[in-house]
C-alpha cells in the first residue's frame, strides 16, 4: 500500500507542476505541550504491538 500511495502522490504532483514534495515522520505519542516526550520509531512500534494485544 506504500508504494502505491507515494505513486499516486508523485502523480498528482506531476500533473499539477508541483515544485516538490515534502515527507515527514509523524510521532503520534509526542504531546504538542511537551515535545520532549517523543518516542523513537522502534519504542513506537514496540508501544503499538502493546497496544493492539
Amino acid at each position: 500500500m506504500q508504494a502505491t500511495s507515494f505513486t499516486a502522490v508523485g502523480q498528482f504532483g506531476r500533473d499539477h507542476q508541483f515544485a516538490g514534495l515534502y515527507y515527514w515522520n509523524l510521532d503520534f505519542y509526542q504531546s504538542p505541550a511537551d515535545p520532549a516526550t517523543g518516542t523513537t520509531a522502534a519504542a513506537s512500534a514496540a508501544q503499538l504491538r502493546t497496544r493492539s494485544a
